[in-house]
């Protein structure tokens, strides 16, 4: 083999590794349409999904009336004590409140055991306030959910349970309090898993297109699961990095045999 030639091997050989080894990520927006286009954008008006109240969901309960002594009886908080974090959770210690059980039941003060899975927030406020009727004297009812919580997998910032105060929130939103898709996710591959009573579905939604804002999916349900498919990336690179140090070691070696040979 003559100088150029190994010369030349060696520069064949340098430019496939340094092919091989370098392979980067293709930027993928959120609502691409809607950033192309520099005219202003309607988006259609979708309704937001009524949240039914289902097992372990955290309550806000408060009951307001004539009779100071028994309205505050009545606002006793029963299930979680202040302080106490919620199951499953690793969100700091939620506001006291009605803890749903298993069953979907919540246990009141001067009420007792009261059926509340399945209901919505208005259903439960009109059964709770017609039951007050018998002890109170012009009952309100207050009923909100402590916090809506939906739970974050897959290729997002930061994977577990997010809450939120609000009782609506959108996928964006609970994107962006999970840190965001990670350069490795499918954003046009999200799935959203919904359980209402024994049904579950699961549904796909393209954060890519203006379409979002017409999905039964844009606006999430408490509990909902969200997950994030990866794009497959990350693991050809591992298996990359696995493989360019034994072809650094062999191409060293090929490079000392071809340097002797060139000296002789």
């Amino acid at each position: 083999m003559t100088k150029r030639s190994g010369l030349c091997f060696l520069t064949i050989l340098t430019l496939t590794i340094s092919l091989f080894s370098c392979k980067t990520t293709k930027n993928v927006y959120y609502t691409k349409e809607l950033i192309d286009s520099t005219n202003v954008v309607t988006i259609p008006q979708i309704s937001i999904p009524i949240a039914i109240i289902q097992p372990y969901d955290l309550l806000q309960i408060t009951f307001y009336g004539k009779g100071l002594d028994m309205t505050t009886m009545m606002n006793n908080f029963g299930g979680l004590e202040t302080g106490q974090k919620f199951p499953s959770s690793n969100n700091e210690a939620l506001k006291p409140g009605y803890l749903v059980t298993p069953d979907g039941f919540i246990d009141l003060p001067q009420i007792g055991k009261v059926k509340v899975a399945g209901l919505t927030l208005s259903q439960l406020k009109a059964d709770l306030t017609q039951r007050a009727a018998k002890i109170m004297v012009e009952p309100n009812v207050i009923v909100k959910f402590t916090a809506f919580k939906v739970s974050m997998l897959g290729e997002v910032g930061s994977r577990g349970q997010v809450t939120s105060q609000r009782e609506k929130l959108t996928i964006l939103e609970a994107l962006g309090l999970s840190g965001d898709v990670t350069i490795y996710g499918l954003k046009d591959k999200v799935k959203v898993i919904r359980t209402l009573d024994t049904t579950t579905t699961v549904g796909t939604i393209d954060l890519t297109s203006k379409d979002i804002f017409k999905s039964e999916y844009f606006y999430l349900k408490p509990n909902d699961v969200v997950y994030v498919p990866s794009n497959g990336l990350q693991q050809q690179q591992l298996k990359v990095n696995t493989v360019i140090p034994l072809v650094s070691v062999g191409l060293s070696l090929i490079s000392i045999l071809i340097a002797l040979r060139i000296l002789r």
